[in-house]
């Protein structure tokens, strides 16, 4: 789980940017080393990278995966139809 925050589910190993940096290599070759990932899933980070960035980040993750293996990201939906969806928490 890339981003995981505070989310712990069993079968996953939760990380967050300073363990695993979608824009560093580096990063996944100290977490990974030869090992690869049969998945990764990540939650609301994809939207935070410019497309150049996101499409850098895909390609680093699909050279850490198993033959076969998947990449989930989710996004928010900017159609939700509830407004207060829409407005920023921060």
């Amino acid at each position: 789980m890339i981003g995981a925050g505070e989310q712990r589910w069993d079968g996953w190993t939760p990380t967050q940017q300073a363990e695993l940096d979608l824009l560093e290599p580096a990063s996944f070759a100290a977490f990974f080393g030869d090992r690869r990932a049969d998945a990764f899933l990540c939650e609301h980070v994809w939207e935070h990278l410019t497309v150049e960035e996101g499409e850098r980040a895909a390609r680093l993750v699909y050279t850490y995966l198993k033959p076969g293996g998947r990449l989930r990201v989710a996004v928010p939906d900017g159609h939700h139809p509830d407004p207060a969806y829409h407005t920023d928490s921060d």
